[in-house]
């Protein structure tokens, strides 16, 4: 009898190789993988300056109330204002969503023709419309920011750098060394390239996501009030969805009236980034996407 540890002998006496096989890779003999940090993604924004420069004209509620038009006030303007004057051989003409009117100038000197042409325009329709220049805007944050520098410092420090006007900066509150910027797609462009130093910090620069179209009577996006036909939410508190008062100053538990309605999780502020209704959610934007004047 052959022994138990005797190898397998093959049919013509000789001996059998034995093969080994590999062992099966256990869950513990697997190499663990490198776990990579949680990173937001970077938010791609559109830094492109405007290839028009434009002027928008908005008609005053008196005057929509005395019967007058945008027809009216478009004729009224082109009897006082010579396009010839200002260099300018003709404008295009878009309609808002609001129902204002955006004239477009183009060429290389659009902005100082178009600076011109909105004070004719202002002249002209003084009493009947309004006329803005809008600036193609994006939002920043600004963070780093040691304990002296002032709201009005990184203001003039971004309008020094971004060659741009501190009156076309806007800032919002100044809380632990960060606040968040608005300003020219032009001056965003510069802050971000090298080194912006605010008093004696390095500051960091981080670009946002543009803000879609929002409606203020129901707190939808993708669409504007004068076309909403959704329930009024004009007069809810944003905060708590009650009525009679306004969100600054509620301490209230946060309520979605949105989400509420919609039988979904209503623990948070109405029309926020956790909204995640169908109202909101269907038609929200991609972020960063920076395609709206300001």
């Amino acid at each position: 009898m052959a022994p138990a540890n005797a190898a397998p002998v093959t049919r013509g006496g000789g001996r059998r190789r034995q093969v080994v096989e590999p062992a099966k890779p256990t869950e513990l003999a697997r190499p663990m993988r490198r776990e990579e940090p949680n990173r937001q993604a970077q938010v791609k924004v559109n830094l492109k300056a405007p290839s028009t420069a434009a002027v928008v004209i908005t008609l005053r509620k008196e005057a929509l109330a005395d019967g007058a038009t945008y027809a009216q006030a478009l004729a009224a303007a082109k009897e006082r204002v010579s396009l010839t004057e200002i260099g300018v051989q003709g404008v295009r003409t878009r309609k808002m969503a609001l129902g204002g009117r955006i004239l477009e100038i183009g060429g290389p000197k659009r902005n100082q023709q178009d600076d011109r042409f909105a004070e004719e325009l202002r002249g002209a329709l003084e009493g009947i419309a309004t006329v803005n220049r809008p600036v193609k805007s994006a939002d920043v944050r600004i963070s780093g920011l040691e304990d002296s520098v002032t709201v009005e410092d990184v203001v003039a420090a971004i309008a020094a750098k971004g060659e741009c006007p501190s009156e076309q900066v806007r800032a919002g509150r100044l809380v632990m060394g960060s606040l968040i910027i608005t300003c020219p797609v032009t001056a965003a462009r510069a802050i971000t390239q090298g080194r912006l130093c605010i008093g004696w910090s390095v500051a960091r620069v981080t670009l946002l996501g543009g803000r879609p179209l929002r409606c203020f009577r129901c707190y939808g996006t993708g669409h504007c009030a004068l076309a909403c036909t959704a329930k009024d939410r004009s007069g809810l508190c944003c905060r708590c969805g009650k009525a009679g008062h306004i969100a600054q100053g509620c301490t209230a538990i946060p309520h979605c009236d949105i989400c509420a309605d919609a039988g979904a999780p209503a623990g948070h502020r109405m029309g926020g980034r956790s909204c995640n209704s169908p109202l909101i959610r269907e038609k929200r934007k991609a972020v960063g996407t920076l395609h709206s004047l300001r």
